[in-house]
């Protein structure tokens, strides 16, 4: 999953040399995934997702350099990734429906 690789990037810009261990390391996972996928597993579930990914992509051995510069080139790869949102609601009188709708906008560099 993107948010597990992601998330093993962070720590590991967190942790700089030392070693991720699930006894050794206390972190909110809060600070790190977005709500809504919090309910998906339990907080030790995801540690343990985290600590795998984390050893499979070798980043015990990376720098804060390293890290910083694969999380963005994988958070590039997100559709939204530039992407400014902006909430809007629409006039009653503007829209077929006769009453208030609530929407996004979102613009990037490609409108």
């Amino acid at each position: 999953d993107e948010a597990v690789e992601l998330t093993a990037y962070m720590l590991q810009v967190k942790l700089a040399k030392k070693k991720l261990t699930g006894a050794a390391i206390k972190f909110d996972l809060k600070r790190y995934l977005p709500n809504s996928y919090l309910k998906r597993h339990t907080p030790e579930e995801w540690k343990k997702l985290i600590f795998v990914k984390h050893a499979q992509l070798g980043l015990e051995n990376k720098t804060k350099h390293e890290c910083k510069k694969e999380y963005i080139i994988n958070a590039m790869k997100h559709p939204t990734f530039g992407t400014t949102f902006f909430a809007i609601e629409v006039d009653p009188k503007m829209n077929a429906f006769g009453f208030p709708i609530k929407a996004f906008a979102a613009v990037n560099n490609e409108g």
